[in-house]
């Protein structure tokens, strides 16, 4: 399945490019990819054991290091040995700097036109239950990737229950009340599926790539771990301790700490979006129970919040017949679905510097954001994007040129446009040598 799925890319490591080269190398064909995969296809349990048996039982060659005591210190570790009878030489202060010779300058090459796109023809239709359903035909390769989302994401944490949200849909993949964790990752490997879960500010969503012949019962596993999730309490109890480990993580990260501080800063405690992020506060996942991620999973996960995306190769009318079954017979609940106010005021511009002491930090990391006068998807952000491209988001960035090639400040420099349903945001980040701040 991930051999195929290499091949929908023209170069990188295992793309068409390498695999033509590869056969055309060793095979002297540059389709033994084919030939290839139809072995890998007729392999048998038996034929895989014979093979282990045969390379695997052979002697091996190992290699003990049992470090003993220390005899010599830092400075004569390697090297020739003299290091620490024969200092370097101090630099002499008084000295100017040499030139560093520079190559001389060139030019940029002419910007060529851009050939016409082709983009794949877009579907839409709807479940039984009245699920959107977007379909994007590829048919370069036998593979389907299916990307259910829900109108939820740390935005529904709302400003006390920050980690909320993103937890629970850790604990989808953890096993569900017909199969454990094990089970479902074992289903995984036979059927050459890959499903993940996971949120950002706006949606949470569960991802599955699985092979076109494989699609209705990597379907139905997919449709299992959403439903139908157990949330053990031992489950929990060790999500919850990994959870807690990760934000003590990135609290000793300066970007962490930076990252944390800075949406309520922009945003305001009072709004959605003014929250930690997704990793949560320490003092909300300790206090999360089994009966409350459940609670959070009913509310949330639910199919009028829900909607299906689509690309691969299958036609509408062969793909809507297995949602159907899977998801199409998901009954709705009756109550409202709850909302995200993402309308709440926003704390007026102004500038402001806060400063977070990390005392003997080699380096400075620097953050800055501000809010933008826009608010989800809108016409025309296509050239706002192409100035941030220009000046920040890439290497040949202006900034990334003036700190890092010019001034040998920083060893990188990136900017982005937060894409939101609410309040959009500019960030600028980068970490500089800390007498350049």
């Amino acid at each position: 399945s991930a051999q195929i799925g290499a091949l929908e890319v023209v170069g990188g490591f295992s793309g068409k490019g390498a695999t033509l080269a590869e056969g055309l190398l060793y095979a002297g064909d540059p389709a033994n990819y084919k030939r290839e995969l139809q072995r890998m296809a007729a392999l048998t349990p038996a034929e895989v054991q014979q093979a282990m048996q045969r390379w695997l039982t052979r002697p091996s060659y190992r290699l003990a290091v049992v470090p003993g005591e220390r005899t010599d210190d830092g400075a004569t570790m390697g090297g020739w040995g003299d290091e620490g009878t024969t200092p370097a030489p101090a630099p002499d202060a008084r000295q100017p700097v040499p030139d560093v010779p520079r190559s001389a300058p060139r030019e940029y090459p002419p910007v060529a036109d851009v050939g016409e796109l082709t983009f794949p023809g877009v579907e839409r239709a709807k479940l039984d239950n009245g699920i959107t359903v977007t379909l994007a035909r590829r048919t370069a390769i036998p593979k389907v990737s299916v990307h259910l989302s829900f109108d939820a994401g740390f935005a529904a944490d709302g400003t006390d229950a920050a980690g909320t949200q993103s937890l629970m849909m850790d604990l989808l993949e953890e096993g569900t009340t017909t199969r454990s964790a094990v089970q479902i990752a074992e289903e995984q490997e036979r059927l050459g599926a890959s499903i993940g879960t996971g949120s950002d500010l706006d949606s949470s969503s569960v991802s599955l790539t699985a092979l076109t012949a494989n699609l209705t019962p990597s379907l139905e596993l997919m449709a299992d771990m959403v439903r139908n999730p157990a949330f053990k309490p031992e489950d929990v109890a060790r999500v919850k301790d990994q959870r807690l480990a990760d934000i003590a993580q990135e609290k000793a990260s300066p970007f962490g700490l930076a990252t944390r501080a800075l949406r309520p800063i922009l945003y305001g405690p009072a709004h959605p979006y003014g929250t930690v992020g997704g990793l949560g506060e320490e003092s909300v996942i300790s206090a999360l129970t089994p009966e409350a991620i459940s609670a959070e999973h009913r509310r949330w996960l639910r199919p009028d919040l829900a909607s299906i995306t689509v690309v691969g190769d299958i036609a509408m009318e062969k793909l809507l017949p297995q949602l159907n079954a899977t998801f199409g017979h998901w009954p709705g609940i009756r109550s409202m679905p709850p909302r995200k106010d993402l309308t709440v005021a926003t704390p007026a511009p102004k500038r402001r510097l806060v400063v977070i002491d990390r005392p003997n930090s080699p380096q400075s990391v620097l953050v800055f954001g501000r809010l933008l006068p826009l608010t989800g998807k809108q016409q025309g952000q296509e050239a706002l994007d192409l100035a941030n491209e220009v000046i920040g988001d890439g290497f040949l960035s202006r900034l990334n040129l003036d700190l890092r090639e010019d001034k040998g400040w920083s060893y990188g420099v990136g900017s982005q446009i937060m894409r939101n349903q609410g309040p959009e945001a500019l960030l600028v980040y980068t970490q500089v040598q800390s007498d350049r701040t």
